[in-house]
């Protein structure tokens, strides 16, 4: 589906959500905050909380924090929270706050590698509260 296709989809068949979103994009929106569902490896809605594909978001997804994975595999970078991150990154510009509450897979797995590097670099202070064990 392509940028524009999806956007006569918005435009004809979503008329009021899709005025109510355009009119939201316009706020200078500084605060996020939110509790994504984990979803990481599940292919199906009977899994119980499948991926949704996002073409836009995941083209984010590869532009930013794909592109300096050192890991082979990308599929950990479009879980859902991981997914929320980007679209709040991207919806807060160069100046805001998000907080979310997620699993700590992002931490120490090589896989997330490119995503820390990008969080790294696209914010001036990262604050990760990781509370273990009992």
């Amino acid at each position: 589906m392509t940028k524009d296709t999806q956007k006569d989809i918005e435009h004809d068949v979503l008329r009021e959500n899709n005025t109510r979103r355009s009119r939201q994009q316009n706020f200078d929106i500084r605060v996020i905050m939110g509790n994504p569902p984990y979803s990481a490896g599940q292919k199906s809605a009977n899994d119980n909380n499948a991926n949704v594909a996002y073409p836009l978001l995941d083209g984010r997804i590869r532009e930013t924090y794909a592109k300096y994975l050192t890991a082979t595999l990308m599929k950990n970078l479009m879980d859902s929270y991981i997914c929320a991150i980007r679209w709040a990154s991207d919806r807060i510009k160069d100046c805001g706050v998000i907080g979310f509450v997620t699993n700590a897979s992002f931490v120490d797995e090589n896989s997330m590698d490119g995503f820390r590097k990008c969080l790294a670099e696209e914010f001036s202070n990262l604050y990760i509260f990781h509370l273990c064990g009992n």
